[in-house]
């Protein structure tokens, strides 16, 4: 069985492609993420809180107010926590926004840091840019010298080739080694 699939097969509604007009698709969404960041919780012993230590994100009702895109982004740092071999953190709060310290973590024994919506500064265009998920090396702030990965998470029916062009310049411009645009709907070839 795939590690994620982490929903029980009676678990899924009848529809899942998930937009803010489709509810079947936020309640699947909702069921994913509670799940998985119970799992995340008891293989770690870390608790994930979006404000200040409340509105735990093991807990649906605190998932009513997030839109569909920050359900993905939350989505996409468990996938990361619960990949890694060890989370050296107990508690992460304020995951609504830029969370101003990293998350340690120990991945296929290399030591990660995890920064959420943490600006960093283009190398060759100056630009501030502020992706939504990188994995560095170490605890210093992220930057072109230290970035390993980004993770930048789309929740838009309709992912077009200005915006695949525009990540694609911020991944050059923070010289990240890896950069992974995550679509929460199907992209189209076009």
């Amino acid at each position: 069985m795939n590690e994620l699939a982490i929903l029980e097969e009676d678990d899924e509604p009848a529809s899942t492609h998930g937009s803010a007009d489709d509810p079947d698709g936020r309640v699947l969404m909702v069921r994913t993420v509670t799940k998985l960041c119970t799992r995340v919780r008891e293989k770690h012993g870390l608790r994930l809180f979006l404000g200040d230590y409340t509105h735990p994100l093991d807990d649906p009702a605190s998932l009513r107010g997030p839109e569909l895109w920050e359900l993905a982004e939350y989505l996409c740092i468990l996938i990361v926590l619960d990949e890694a071999d060890q989370v050296d953190e107990v508690v992460v709060s304020g995951l609504r926004g830029a969370v101003p310290r990293p998350i340690r973590f120990t991945r296929d024994g290399q030591r990660r840091c995890l920064w959420i919506q943490h600006r960093m500064l283009g190398k060759q265009s100056g630009f501030r840019w502020k992706p939504d998920l990188v994995i560095t090396e170490e605890a210093d702030v992220p930057s072109s010298d230290n970035v390993l990965e980004i993770i930048e998470c789309k929740c838009i029916r309709k992912l077009n080739s200005k915006t695949i062009r525009s990540e694609y310049a911020k991944g050059v411009d923070l010289e990240a080694p890896a950069y992974l645009i995550w679509s929460y709907f199907h992209v189209t070839p076009h």
